[in-house]
């Protein structure tokens, strides 16, 4: 998705062990690196950072950045529309647009992330070196999901791949006051899911007036941007309910340039028990049927 060098022998040879024809490991073309000019602002995120050790100055300067930007909505709109998903993502890859990335113009996906994230590892340390990984989606438009790679002395072999989840994103886990578990090395295990914890220990399923207002509140409390707030309520709504075996299917439309994202309830035996909508972060119940809710 990046404009990357694609001669064959630039690609690195030390990629996963298991890595299957689905992902390539490319070194990012310097020359595309330079037709970005990072905007002020978000160069600021890398300053004031003790430099003395490096894992921890690149940790801080990503999870900065998460902290910052947000997923972009008209690509997160775009994603069952394949001709509107590749002009999206064709914009992220502009060098012009990615320059033009603030922290008051901060929707990006993962392709401008992965250079933006780049640009400052490489102004803060200019012998690491730095790769990208593409990742097929699966989708037939060919859509590639992008992460970045560092790697230094002091630093080892890093990916920061935010947006791996959109439930589980750093965008929304730094928003939450939790670690980023986005950024780590090829050892590193993947930690458990500790993003909803609240509701999977949520001690009443059957009261969904509860459960939507307590999501409503962490939405406000933690000013989750648009993108952010409807992943989250998708997986609080999975974690408190689905333990008692209920289901949450979402959808997502456009309308008046908000994102409306719509959840629908379903029982064990696939009967529709409610439906809840999210817009301008006020989630409501527009549909239910609470005979049998809360029973397993």
């Amino acid at each position: 998705m990046l404009n990357i060098n694609n001669n064959s022998s630039e690609a690195l040879s030390h990629c996963n062990e298991d890595l299957s024809s689905s992902q390539s490991v490319y070194k990012i073309d310097t020359k595309f690196l330079e037709q970005v000019s990072l905007d002020p602002s978000i160069k600021d995120l890398a300053s004031n950072v003790d430099k003395s050790d490096s894992l921890v100055t690149v940790s801080k300067v990503y999870h900065r950045l998460c902290k910052t930007l947000r997923y972009d909505q008209a690509a997160f709109l775009s994603l069952g529309n394949g001709a509107k998903l590749i002009h999206e993502v064709d914009k992220h890859r502009d060098p012009r647009f990615i320059s033009q990335v603030s922290i008051d113009r901060n929707e990006v996906i993962c392709n401008d992330f992965s250079v933006i994230f780049a640009k400052l590892s490489l102004s803060m340390f200019p012998d690491i070196s730095l790769s990208i990984r593409e990742t097929h989606t699966g989708m037939s438009n060919g859509v590639m999901h992008t992460s970045s790679i560092v790697d230094g002395a002091g630093i080892g072999r890093l990916e920061a791949d935010p947006l791996a989840s959109f439930t589980r994103s750093d965008f929304l886990r730094a928003r939450l006051g939790l670690l980023p578990i986005g950024l780590r090395s090829a050892n590193d295990l993947i930690p458990p899911d500790d993003t909803y914890h609240k509701y999977h220990n949520w001690n009443d399923p059957g009261n969904l007036d509860k459960l939507l207002e307590t999501i409503q509140e962490d939405i406000r409390s933690f000013e989750l941007p648009v993108v952010e707030a409807a992943s989250f309520a998708k997986g609080a709504l999975r974690a408190a309910i689905g333990r008692v075996g209920y289901n949450v299917g979402v959808s997502n439309y456009e309308r008046d340039s908000n994102l409306i994202s719509t959840y629908t309830l379903t029982d064990l035996s696939n009967e529709e028990i409610s439906k809840v909508s999210l817009s301008e972060g006020v989630l409501r119940v527009f549909a239910r049927d609470a005979s049998d809710w809360g029973r397993n």
